[in-house]
């Protein structure tokens, strides 16, 4: 059985799904919860609060797709591809979500998200270097880099029709997985 927090939460994310951010109103994530007024204020005492947590679960199943790419993926070069191919996906199918978490500013993120999230966004930073580590990177560039190399160009491309309600050019994915291995093959090798 889910948390109440959980439910809310769950709820929040139906809805920013549905309508967006911005259409989702306090009341609507409480009715799709079937929470009170006092719990859910309880557990989110501003729309800041809710927003932090919506951004954090986001995050937490982007963070789980990309974990299971690196877990299968044998080579570098088609586990840096399939994690772009995968990051467009997701953009797609959760697009206001997406649209949501890639608009945050990263001090509200940083003021809000509760311990047990940044210690599990710890622990995928780990194990995304210890990935990067056994296929050849050395620590250099710094990893904020490898990842700017790496999904930057999709999230700024993503902002773009993220907004507008465009679809993005079906050859995309394709396009900046290539960009993306021809960017970290310097630092990685082909070959496990």
């Amino acid at each position: 059985m889910l948390s109440t927090r959980s439910l809310i939460v769950n709820a929040a994310l139906t809805a920013v799904s549905e309508d967006g951010w911005d259409a989702t109103s306090m009341d609507r994530v409480r009715a799709l919860a079937g929470v009170s007024n006092g719990s859910m204020f309880h557990h989110f005492p501003s729309r800041l609060d809710l927003q932090a947590a919506v951004v954090a679960a986001a995050l937490s199943e982007h963070q789980e797709l990309m974990d299971e790419v690196l877990r299968r993926s044998r080579r570098p070069d088609r586990a840096v591809r399939e994690v772009v191919r995968r990051h467009f996906l997701w953009l797609e199918h959760r697009h206001h979500v997406a649209l949501l978490l890639v608009t945050t500013p990263r001090h509200t993120l940083l003021e809000r998200l509760t311990g047990d999230v940044l210690e599990e966004n710890r622990r995928f930073v780990a194990r995304l270097s210890q990935w990067l580590t056994r296929h050849g990177w050395g620590g250099e560039p710094s990893l904020p880099l490898v990842m700017t190399l790496w999904i930057g160009p999709a999230n700024d491309y993503a902002r773009g029709w993220l907004g507008s309600g465009d679809r993005p050019d079906p050859k995309a994915a394709r396009v900046m997985g290539d960009a993306a291995w021809r960017a970290l093959a310097p630092y990685l090798k082909e070959q496990p």
